[in-house]
């Protein structure tokens, strides 16, 4: 397998790597004494390959971080030790619990649009990180720090950011999506606005998506805008009794995006209402 496009610098240490089929942006940190990767690949042949790459800059100890637990983004941790890869505590929870459940979904949705990328996910042994992290963290790279954060609920339960201070570089994950909308699947659509927050007030200038290409502050404010137009829809849909499939969404996200959304909205608005629990749906 190779990336798309080679590595690319957007300070000094600091890279990303565009990889397909995804356009995952993997993401590279240097220090003196380490380097990190953000997010490892969809397999164990993308990993490996992610490694031997980072290895042609480096000849550091790596190490790297999963940005949340969906299989694009972490599939690839068997080519490093999980000891040397961080998580939050539920994203490595998922992958021991549900991991298997999501490979299989994967393989079976790849299987007849793109086979060899359903066979590498098929032959890649899941690895749940073995550093774990609840809200935030401090990695000392060696004169450089990387802050792991979870700013909250928002494209899942467990996604993390890591924020380069030094060069005013934030690599979100898919809480920015860049290029497509944002994927619902298991999101919680109420309160994605609010884990934006701080990162906004972090004030980077350059925001690394989990894909598409590198945007900025602005493009980051102008997406929780439009997340925060879609949770005021659902909740005002959800008061007026309007069924999702009636639920007439006029915004920035249309069609089955929307659709999703809303009902993952509801769904919490249920829970809220009831206490009831709302269950993770397979992302």
């Amino acid at each position: 397998m190779a990336p798309a496009l080679a590595w690319q610098e957007l300070a000094q240490g600091v890279f990303v790597l565009p990889w397909e089929p995804f356009r995952l942006n993997v993401g590279l940190v240097l220090g003196q004494e380490r380097a990190i990767l953000i997010d490892t690949g969809a397999s164990l042949d993308a990993g490996r390959e992610i490694v031997k790459l980072a290895k042609s800059l480096t000849e550091l100890p790596l190490g790297a971080v999963n940005s949340h637990d969906h299989f694009d983004h972490c599939f690839g941790n068997g080519a490093l030790d999980a000891e040397v890869i961080w998580s939050h505590r539920l994203c490595a929870e998922h992958l021991r619990w549900d991991g298997e459940e999501q490979q299989r979904e994967v393989i079976s949705q790849l299987r007849s649009t793109d086979p060899e990328t359903a066979e590498q996910v098929a032959a890649s042994t899941i690895v749940s990180p073995g550093c774990l992290i609840d809200d935030e963290v401090d990695l000392d790279l060696g004169e450089r720090l990387v802050t792991l954060i979870h700013p909250g609920r928002g494209h899942t339960d467990n996604d993390v950011v890591a924020w380069v201070a030094g060069e005013r570089i934030l690599f979100a994950g898919d809480l920015v999506e860049e290029g497509a909308p944002p994927s619902f699947e298991d999101s919680f659509p109420l309160e994605w606005p609010d884990s934006l927050a701080p990162l906004l007030a972090l004030d980077p200038d350059k925001v690394v998506p989990g894909h598409g290409a590198v945007v900025d502050a602005a493009f980051m404010r102008r997406q929780q805008v439009d997340l925060q137009q879609l949770a005021d829809l659902a909740r005002k849909g959800f008061r007026n009794s309007q069924r999702p499939a009636e639920f007439d969404v006029d915004t920035a996200f249309p069609g089955r995006p929307a659709q999703t959304a809303i009902r993952r909205a509801y769904s919490q608005l249920t829970a809220a209402s009831t206490g009831a629990w709302v269950e993770r749906q397979p992302g």
